[in-house]
């Protein structure tokens, strides 16, 4: 393919001068008059990094240029490896790959680059219908990138955690401010990596609880105050009047057993009460009586014989 072009080019060159001065001043319409008076480019670059292995990794970058429309490229890596990175459509059976559109860019990742490399070197393969390059790419490293040294043996700061509550009665809400400081070994301009805290801080809120908010107590209603009762002024009697003694009527009282007896009198009662027998009270009253009359009758008689 490459061979085919090369002798096309040669031949435009050698036979078909007045073709390119026609094109020229003619405008030609054809993507072979076109790409004979446009200037195909593609400029290399690169940028390089050092890797935590203490290697290189390379990306180098390609812009072409100067491409008529619709002329699309296949593109491969020929230096320092073999790799394809682009195909024409009827050879994209081969690798899969799709074509590169004209005046586009791409870019490709050397890696594994020594870390003493002072200078790497990069060449691609670029195949258009029309035409064909090789740009090559160089680029100047400080040659000092090496591995890093191991993180140190000794034990970092601990954790630490702190927490602060913001309590607000007028909203109900308890707001809780984490803060926590973590360390790690980060490297610093010296060989030996330093411990460098990461603080972070979160929120979180919840309700209030009665203890942290009291309510307040609540006084109960006031009972309504009756008016004050004026007394009535005291009655004077009338001092014409003099008021009679209230009349009490005793009314006998009669008891009766459920027996049916008639209950002794009083005075029988109290003797009864004393232990005196009845029977000997009515024979000394009788006695009395005789006696009584007895006497009566002698000075009724004494009398009558005397006048």
């Amino acid at each position: 393919m490459r061979i085919h072009q090369l002798v096309m080019a040669v031949a435009l060159a050698g036979i078909l001068p007045g073709a390119a001065m026609i094109g020229v001043a003619g405008a030609p319409s054809s993507a072979s008059a076109a790409s004979l008076t446009s200037a195909p480019s593609a400029v290399v670059t690169g940028d390089a990094a050092c890797a935590a292995d203490g290697t290189y990794s390379i990306t180098w970058t390609v812009q072409t240029s100067g491409i008529p429309d619709g002329d699309e490229a296949e593109v491969k890596v020929i230096t320092p490896e073999n790799a394809w990175l682009y195909e024409w459509a009827q050879h994209s059976a081969n690798h899969g790959l799709p074509a590169l559109p004209p005046n586009a860019s791409f870019t490709w990742v050397q890696t594994g680059v020594a870390g003493t490399t002072t200078t790497a070197h990069v060449t691609f393969q670029i195949d258009w219908h029309s035409y064909s390059h090789d740009p090559e790419g160089v680029l100047t490293l400080t040659g000092d990138c090496t591995t890093p040294p191991p993180p140190p043996t000794d034990v970092l700061p601990e954790t630490t955690t702190s927490s602060m509550d913001d309590t607000s009665c007028s909203t109900g809400l308890v707001t809780t401010t984490t803060t926590t400081t973590t360390y790690s070994w980060m490297p610093s301009s010296t060989s030996r990596p330093v411990a460098t805290p990461t603080t972070t801080t979160s929120t979180s809120t919840r309700a209030t609880t009665a203890v942290e908010c009291p309510v307040p107590p609540v006084d109960p209603p006031v009972p309504p105050v009756d008016p004050p009762i004026t007394p009535d002024p005291p009655i004077t009697p009338d001092p014409s009047v003099t008021p009679n003694p209230p009349t009490i009527l005793a009314s006998p009282i009669t008891t009766t057993a459920h027996t049916g007896v008639t209950p002794a009198p009083p005075a029988r009662q109290q003797l009864a009460s004393t232990g005196v027998d009845a029977r000997l009270l009515g024979v000394g009253a009788l006695v009395l009586l005789t006696g009584g009359v007895m006497a009566a009758s002698t000075a009724v008689i004494r009398r009558r014989s005397t006048r």
